[in-house]
């Protein structure tokens, strides 16, 4: 039986009771490299991986007969791992709900995101030239898609207005930083959400 669990943006006191729950009780979990590390005060014997292919080398080797806790940054359905899982073929017996980091910063900003269009440049590309500017906007990014890219972007476009950058968020060492749309900043992290706000004129 296997359970994807979302982890929230890090900090395990940001997990669900059921989460907590899950984890404990589970015959095996399996987590990626930097939720493992925040989870051995919890149990010590979690499978640690680094890539999404581990996760299937792991229930191969694992087998039907356990409860398998799969732990998925953020939240598992926001561009995270299921549709993957189910593309190739796993059957997912639940799915327990995480706080996606978009959520958790926006919280952090006191903003409204109820008007939000959700995008992620981590790994994945976007076409600039169909923003909205009447809408807000959050990405995720990574490495090389960071803040600094996405601000160039929406300068090309023409854009003007403020982006918010968050890094390593729910951690000690979280920071949040506030640019204009064309300004470049010194990136402290490559884990991070972007929400854009423009002007309209």
């Amino acid at each position: 039986m296997i359970k994807l669990i979302g982890a929230g943006p890090g900090n395990i006191n940001l997990l669900t009771l059921q989460a907590l729950d899950e984890i404990k009780t589970a015959d095996k979990v399996i987590a990626f490299e930097r939720i493992a590390k925040d989870l051995h005060s919890l149990r010590p014997d979690i499978i640690v991986i680094k890539r999404v292919d581990q996760v299937l080398d792991q229930l191969e080797k694992i087998g039907g007969d356990e409860t398998v806790a799969i732990m998925a940054s953020g939240d598992s359905c926001f561009f995270g791992i299921i549709d993957l899982l189910k593309r190739k073929g796993v059957e997912i017996e639940e799915v327990l709900v995480g706080i996606s980091s978009v959520q958790y910063f926006f919280n952090r900003l006191q903003k409204s995101y109820s008007s939000l269009e959700t995008r992620s440049v981590h790994g994945r590309d976007f076409d600039f030239s169909t923003i909205d500017k009447d809408k807000k906007y959050s990405f995720l990014i990574d490495q090389e898609k960071n803040a600094n890219y996405i601000s160039k972007k929406l300068k090309d476009q023409g854009l003007s207005g403020k982006i918010y950058c968050g890094y390593n968020l729910s951690y000690d060492d979280e920071k949040i930083l506030t640019i204009n749309i064309g300004d470049q900043i010194d990136e402290p992290s490559i884990l991070g959400v972007v929400v854009v706000e423009f002007n309209v004129d």
